[in-house]
């Protein structure tokens, strides 16, 4: 039986953006629902700007960083999948085609694995590339991949 591990490709970016969508959302709900009608004395210009800032705006964020952060990373003997809900915007490594492992630290730790080297790229070009399969890191991933592969991770 092949031993399968599943990541989420960056808690960190998930936690940040859903606290921020859920205080927007919250506070779209708070200023047009809950409160009286008659206490909201705003010309239709002042709504309009508040119902794209609380409602629109987060969607928008929401919708743009959908793969950033709820993709699922899975880890196996054969190699490396990462896929939206298990349905969209599949990326799929196999162990002998992984060429360069890199971790470049920001905010959190960012592990890129590609299978072409990635010498001279900086942060900004890796996230760019559609190619580079790109995740948080954290130990128990580079435990796995130092478990199934002999690239240093640098």
């Amino acid at each position: 039986m092949k031993k399968k591990n599943k990541f989420l490709t960056s808690p960190f970016w998930m936690f940040g953006i859903m606290f921020l969508v859920v205080i927007c959302y919250f506070s779209y709900i708070f200023v047009f629902i809950v409160l009286p009608s008659d206490i909201i004395i705003a010309s239709n210009f002042t709504v309009l700007v508040l119902k794209t800032l609380l409602l629109i705006f987060p969607t928008l964020i929401l919708i743009g960083f959908a793969n950033k952060i709820f993709s699922i990373v899975t880890i196996s003997d054969d190699g490396i999948h990462k896929a939206l809900f298990g349905h969209f915007f599949k990326q799929d490594l196999l162990w002998h085609e992984i060429k360069d492992v890199k971790v470049i630290v920001r905010f959190d730790n960012w592990l890129f694995i590609s299978k072409t080297s990635m010498n001279g790229l900086k942060y900004e070009q890796l996230q760019k590339n559609k190619k580079i399969l790109q995740m948080s890191g954290r130990p128990e991933i580079y435990k796995e991949i130092e478990r199934n592969t002999n690239l240093k991770i640098r």
